[in-house]
């Protein structure tokens, strides 16, 4: 249970390091919102698939 939960906070960190680092690199706008609109994707998917959470919840997760 305890290396489970390492691990999905581990992948949750990187989902929300790894965006902000690719957009440091990228130089349009047009390529930063698009970076942005794919991690957003990824992090609720990630959360979907690993966890129970309701589709409400999700979409809170996703706004926040």
């Amino acid at each position: 249970m305890r290396a489970t939960r390492t691990l999905i906070i581990s992948l949750v960190i990187f989902l929300l390091l790894i965006p902000l680092v690719v957009c440091r690199a990228v130089d349009g706008a047009t390529d930063r919102l698009i970076v942005f609109i794919i991690a957003i994707v990824l992090f609720i998917a990630t959360l979907s698939n690993l966890t129970k959470a309701r589709t409400v919840e999700l979409f809170i997760a996703g706004a926040t």
